[in-house]
């Protein structure tokens, strides 16, 4: 989708507009974000590339907005909002139940740690996190 939000929000309403999709969930909305020592040391050219990486390993087919924020300096985070309708899956609308929600999280964790940075944590990324190494950016 355009890097305006304006179009971009337009274009993703055109593909539900398309296939008549304009009930329940409309996106779905990922955060990526960063704890105090790595947003200091995060600028948007890190940022950019994390945010492309993580593109890469959401479903396929599906529009994809992200938006990089940079307001609070101690918490910098990366917005990812995903068009639940689609012009090039078969899949209907997007629903990601849990275990693939599991999946996408270790996919994340892992380019996190490629950049020297932590994985994101939850019960099931425990094992990411013993392999962290606390690498600098």
């Amino acid at each position: 989708v355009s890097d305006n939000p304006e179009i971009a929000i337009i274009e993703m309403k055109l593909a539900k507009f398309i296939y008549d999709k304009y009930d329940r969930r409309m996106f779905l909305e990922i955060v990526v974000s960063f704890d105090e020592y790595e947003s200091e040391h995060l600028d948007v050219v890190h940022l950019a590339s994390i945010a492309f990486d993580v593109c890469n390993v959401l479903p396929q087919g599906f529009q994809i907005f992200y938006g990089i924020h940079l307001n609070d300096v101690y918490q910098k985070h990366i917005h990812f909002a995903i068009n639940t309708v689609s012009c090039c899956s078969q899949v209907g609308k997007l629903d990601i139940d849990p275990d693939d929600l599991i999946l996408l999280k270790c996919e994340i964790s892992k380019i996190l740690m490629r950049m020297g940075l932590k994985p994101a944590l939850f019960d099931k990324t425990k094992d990411l996190m013993s392999s962290y190494k606390g690498r600098n950016i």
